[in-house]
């Protein structure tokens, strides 16, 4: 088996006769990839709480490589977790339960690069918005594509020291020795792992035409409580603070990336204003390393 997609699921998911939706949409768009009808790839379904309604769901795709499990502790990296220990490819590829994959080469494209690039780790992309997204939701995915630029260059494949939780891939060796810590429940769950893999040398890269369609449903206010869970998180388990940039320096490396950051920049700002003052609040806390 070449890879092993995880994708963590909310007991909370949302189905309708008409179009479905979260999970379902996730799962069917895995489905349609070369690897999986080539009988490489797998998709591990891990849900926090009953998984009868997802399986309900996922009943006309039955398959071997097709398993669905319920997490015994609550949050994304419990659910990462049982995933890494179930995974049966040499590659784990973590999927967000209400992101969408858009090509059927896509999970070829990743293994391909592990294969051609042995001095990296760990690959991942970036989010994009459906095309009828919401402002907030094309809000929060500008966000993060802009951020994800400012840790690397403009190239087609660049060196990097952040990834996005809900569209990476790891060697499954690496996930065996280094593992997500369970007690990060939300917010920066990803960014803990992440730090200890960086502090011993390992690397990351980012692929540019890795790119996810993220559908995350928040508003104004959901979009303020991710700024501080995140960012809060991330100060409260970052390892090497000399790596975080100050926010005016934040700010500088927006404007010089070109056009669209430049145009992303007003509205970026109250995100990464509320997001500082998080990050130093979880520094002055420190939690586990």
């Amino acid at each position: 088996m070449k890879l092993s997609v995880v994708i963590p699921s909310s007991s909370k998911i949302i189905f309708s006769s008409s179009k479905p939706q979260g999970i379902l949409l996730a799962v069917t768009s895995c489905l349609r990839q070369s690897l999986y009808t080539e009988g490489q790839m797998e998709i591990l379904v891990v849900c926090d709480g009953n998984r009868d309604g997802v399986s309900t769901e996922l009943a006309p795709f039955a398959s071997p490589n097709l398993r669905i499990f319920s997490s015994p502790l609550s949050g994304a990296n419990a659910a990462r977790l049982h995933g890494v220990r179930a995974a049966r490819g040499k590659v784990v590829y973590f999927l967000d339960d209400d992101c969408r994959v858009r090509s059927s080469e896509h999970c070829k494209r990743i293994w391909s690069r592990f294969e051609s690039s042995p001095e990296f780790i760990g690959f991942g992309g970036a989010y994009c918005s459906p095309a009828k997204a919401r402002l907030s939701t094309r809000y929060y995915n500008t966000f993060t594509r802009v951020w994800l630029w400012l840790y690397s260059d403009n190239s087609t494949v660049a060196e990097t020291k952040v990834l996005l939780g809900g569209n990476a891939a790891y060697r499954k060796t690496i996930l065996d020795q280094y593992q997500f810590n369970p007690t990060i429940q939300y917010g920066a769950t990803e960014s803990e792992l992440h730090e200890r893999l960086l502090a011993d040398g390992h690397k990351f890269a980012l692929m540019k035409d890795l790119s996810v369609e993220h559908n995350v449903e928040t508003s104004l206010e959901g979009l303020c409580r991710k700024a501080w869970r995140q960012s809060y998180n991330r100060g409260r388990y970052q390892i090497r603070h000399d790596r975080e940039r100050g926010y005016l320096n934040l700010l500088n490396a927006y404007w010089v990336r070109g056009r669209v950051a430049r145009r992303a920049l007003f509205g970026v700002s109250p995100y990464l204003i509320l997001g500082q003052f998080a990050y130093y609040c979880g520094s002055l806390r420190k939690g586990q390393k």
